[in-house]
């Protein structure tokens, strides 16, 4: 059962109309928590172009997020539907970031998408593990091998 909050249906309506080209607007989101933020980000659709996830993020800088459930789900998206301009933010996300929830969800993104993206997540984290907690870098590990 979905929530049923004003708030909750006019983030998931502005997300949808994402995919026709739509940003919301500074007033719609003037106010917006992280919460409402990373509301938005996973109700957006992935069949979208790189230019709009490049536009969304030009205008209200999501990839720059202090906030990282912001941003690691900005560059899930980023991710997902292949906007290549972002990969250098998701190595140095994963290479400065070792909580386990935030490697779990990038390194799954990655792995699960074509060659490009795997080779990219097995070479950062061969860069990377040595920095990682014993069971993050299981978990990254065996995410890796699971979509090798």
């Amino acid at each position: 059962m979905e929530p049923d909050s004003a708030t909750y249906k006019k983030i998931c309506s502005l997300a949808a109309e994402f995919k026709s080209g739509k940003l919301p607007s500074e007033d719609e989101v003037a106010n917006w928590s992280g919460q409402e933020w990373e509301l938005y980000l996973e109700n957006l659709p992935t069949d979208v172009e790189a230019s709009q996830v490049a536009a969304l993020d030009e205008r209200y800088k999501l990839s720059e997020s202090r906030d990282y459930e912001v941003k690691v789900a900005f560059l899930q998206l980023a991710i997902s539907t292949g906007c290549k301009c972002y990969f250098n933010e998701v190595e140095k996300c994963l290479k400065q970031v070792g909580r386990m929830r935030y490697l779990r969800l990038l390194y799954s993104s990655l792995a699960k998408c074509s060659g490009e993206e795997k080779m990219l997540a097995q070479r950062i984290f061969s860069e990377a593990q040595e920095f990682y907690h014993p069971i993050a870098r299981g978990v990254a590990a065996s995410i890796l091998s699971k979509h090798a």
